[in-house]
């Protein structure tokens, strides 16, 4: 990925200042032992780009919590998905039952809501696998389309007022797609590595 300047914003950060800052109402599901993973904020460090084209995502610092249901976690982890990059958080402490442990990581991503938490168990690993499947097969069908739109555009004449620009613009689609299934597909192996490890 090039290497584009960014608008850095300065953040004076301390888990004593927590509920000062803006909260968000999402709060993932309970899962069969009562875990659940409460994000309590999310705070830009890195402004992405507002250009969709520059493919230049920001950086955000992710802070939530871990909570347990009505048994002790321990050694609890945490991995944290984005539609850019993945990353492991083993919590420094267990978790007693029916309490929490707040953490937060910095990770890359486009935007907020394109990022993810997972427990990592069989439950957790699954789900988390999954919306990169369906991510992949949704960048696939995609790609598919755009191929199928060119192979139209062949047909069409080429004394065509549009013909250079239809085929342009397709071809730099099929282009984009074919990196972003590439990355998602490399996002898939590292977080399949992060996993076994």
């Amino acid at each position: 990925m090039k290497k584009k300047r960014l608008q850095i914003l300065i953040l004076i950060f301390s888990f004593t200042f927590i509920g000062l800052l803006q909260s968000t109402d999402s709060i993932f599901a309970i899962d069969s032992d009562g875990r659940v993973i409460n994000v309590v904020t999310i705070v830009t460090v890195v402004q992405p780009d507002p250009n969709p084209l520059a493919n230049n995502p920001g950086i955000f610092s992710y802070i939530f919590e871990a909570c347990a249901g009505n048994q002790d976690i321990l050694g609890p982890e945490v991995i944290l998905i984005s539609d850019v990059e993945s990353k492991k958080i083993k919590l420094s402490h267990n978790i007693k039952a029916n309490e929490c442990e707040t953490s937060l990581s910095k990770i890359t991503a486009t935007t907020p809501d394109d990022i993810r938490p997972f427990f990592i168990d069989r439950g957790g690993v699954s789900k988390a696998i999954q919306i990169l499947d369906d991510k992949i097969s949704e960048i696939k069908d995609k790609l598919q389309n755009e191929r199928d739109t060119l192979k139209e555009y062949t047909k069409l004449s080429r004394e065509s007022n549009d013909y250079r620009k239809n085929i342009s613009k397709t071809t730099n689609n099929i282009e984009n797609l074919r990196a972003e299934l590439d990355d998602m597909r490399e996002i898939y192996h590292r977080t399949m590595i992060l996993l076994r490890n």
